[in-house]
């Protein structure tokens, strides 16, 4: 039985409810993301299907913009309430309850980012909570899309996050929209595994991408120190 709750060195994340759990991807990928902000002046950050509000948190340890995330299954939304509510930043975030397809928002955002559903078609189980995280369903690449271009301001960027063969079919879509990758992170478990996730960083500027590699284990099944670099200030035990 996964845990019930996942305890940072800052925050605590309660998900016995929510359908997607605390993942190392997903901590690696709000670790990232904060790192890429470190040189940047982000004021309003956007979290697309926040879920138990992981990354919104990660994100917010650092930085002292303003947060807006959006989730709209019922059972998460509550988690993340809980969750950003007993944080230390919490009077900087607001959660809204709806499908991202449906917000509006007067304010365009600086950064935004989303772990989005990415199985499609495949057969679900019993946890119908859990299906609506992780199947594409209820958020589909072209309204991923959609929904960056109309809320990303127009020198911002917007962070994503998927296994290769659905980041190349995002790639494709967000070109269309004239929205284009500025920075890659490649991401294997150990130095001769395959490629499990890879983040992009997206704006409307068309350059160079800035791509990197990351192992999260090196060859002797421990963290590598490039995983430990970007996590130490989130897990316990981890300096």
């Amino acid at each position: 039985m996964p845990n019930t709750h996942f305890q940072f060195k800052q925050f605590r994340i309660d998900q016995a409810k929510s359908g997607m759990k605390v993942t190392t991807d997903g901590c690696l990928f709000g670790a990232w993301v904060s790192d890429q902000m470190k040189n940047s002046q982000v004021r309003q950050v956007l979290d697309i299907g926040t879920g138990t509000g992981l990354l919104t948190l990660m994100l917010a340890q650092n930085t002292t913009a303003l947060f807006t995330a959006v989730e709209y299954h019922s059972l998460a939304f509550e988690e993340a309430i809980l969750n950003i509510s007993q944080s230390p930043w919490n009077e900087r975030i607001t959660v809204h309850h709806c499908p991202i397809q449906d917000f509006q928002s007067d304010t365009a955002f600086d950064l935004i980012i989303c772990n989005p559903p990415f199985f499609h078609q495949n057969k679900k189980g019993e946890q119908g909570h859990r299906n609506t995280a992780i199947h594409s369903d209820s958020l589909s690449i072209p309204d991923l899309v959609l929904s960056i271009s109309r809320l990303l301001e127009e020198t911002g960027v917007a962070y994503v996050m998927y296994p290769p063969h659905e980041m190349h079919l995002f790639e494709a879509e967000a070109q269309k929209m004239g929205i284009y990758p500025s920075a890659a992170l490649h991401v294997r478990d150990n130095p001769e595994g395959a490629e499990l996730r890879k983040m992009v960083g997206f704006s409307r500027e068309m350059k160079p991408v800035a791509e990197e590699h990351l192992c999260i284990k090196n060859a002797s099944g421990a963290y590598s120190s490039e995983f430990v670099h970007l996590l130490k200030d989130y897990y316990l035990h981890l300096d």
